[in-house]
């Protein structure tokens, strides 16, 4: 036999009820009930595989990993910032759906109102490359600020950065 996979199970009860399946949604939403789908552990996955430095955009698994993302705003979620700011991630950089910046930092800004601090550090980092949208020193250190405050080291060492550089600081 197989080993028992729940989230395997979810990705294909969710390609079923993609196709009008009434019996997937319904093994979807027993599945929740029943504490199956551990949310919580989909976005620290999914966050831990956006960060990996080894992390292949274009690959199978970053298509997996936006089907999770997906069935998790179709099926409800319960942690919504964190859901919003890993969306929003995604679509700045094209990881298992379209690539579109304006759009993804609609979700990154709307993830921070809510309360996802990581937003705060990811909003920064796309303002300081430079590499999404125009360069803006000004707002990346508006919210890289706000995410060293909140205790993340990387937005603590790179604010440590723009002010030892004078990379708009007052």
């Amino acid at each position: 036999g197989v080993e028992r996979n729940y989230e395997k199970a979810v990705l294909w009860y969710k390609k079923a009820a993609d196709y009008g399946d009434k019996l997937a949604k319904e093994n979807i939403a027993l599945m929740q009930e029943q504490n199956k789908i551990d949310e919580n552990k989909y976005l620290d996955d999914i966050s831990r595989l956006i960060n990996s430095d080894q992390f292949d955009f274009d690959s199978e698994e970053a298509k997996e990993f936006y089907e999770i993302l997906d069935l998790l705003s179709v099926y409800g979620v319960k942690n919504k910032s964190a859901y919003l700011g890993l969306k929003g991630y995604a679509m700045v950089l094209g990881v298992g759906t379209y690539k579109n910046a304006i759009e993804g930092i609609y979700y990154l800004e709307k993830a921070l109102s809510l309360g996802y601090k990581n937003a705060a550090e990811i909003l920064g980092f796309i303002y300081y490359s430079g590499e999404f949208v125009k360069k803006d020193y000004e707002k990346a250190f508006k919210y890289i600020k706000i995410s060293a405050e909140s205790g993340l080291a990387k937005s603590q060492n790179h604010l440590g950065y723009m002010y030892d550089k004078g990379e708009y600081v007052k």
